[in-house]
């Protein structure tokens, strides 16, 4: 794989979890974790040639998940990127919202595993 696994979610542990549940379903680069949009919102706009694969938290501070992805499409519109949303939230209204996003391919609830990740990989070539 060629893209770059970026693990965005302000709770440590769910990063940690994240991605240990990305290497175990043969990823060997390991990802890049950030704790808020904003960090990684930067990280991608150091390298906007890059090929990204964001797993999204949609609740965080500084720059929440919805601000993360408002602010790339507007600054960075033809960057690569593919967005999964991971999140604890079951409120109907956020999965109707990320479905207004064409970055995001997929609304998983928290906590993410392996075999959803894997099917999630083998459903979406990136």
């Amino acid at each position: 794989m060629s893209v770059q696994v970026l693990v965005v979610d302000d709770d440590v542990m769910v990063s940690l979890l994240h991605s240990k549940v990305v290497n175990l379903a043969g990823i060997e680069t390991p990802p890049k974790v950030f704790y808020d949009g904003l960090k990684a919102f930067n990280h991608i706009k150091q390298k906007p040639q890059n090929s990204y694969l964001v797993l999204l938290d949609i609740n965080m501070p500084v720059m929440d998940g919805w601000e993360f992805l408002d602010n790339i499409s507007v600054e960075m519109p033809d960057i690569k990127l593919t967005v999964v949303i991971v999140t604890s939230s079951i409120d109907h209204s956020d999965k109707i919202k990320a479905s207004t996003y064409p970055v995001i391919k997929e609304f998983i609830e928290k906590p993410l595993t392996v075999a959803k990740f894997k099917d999630f990989i083998e459903s979406n070539p990136i």
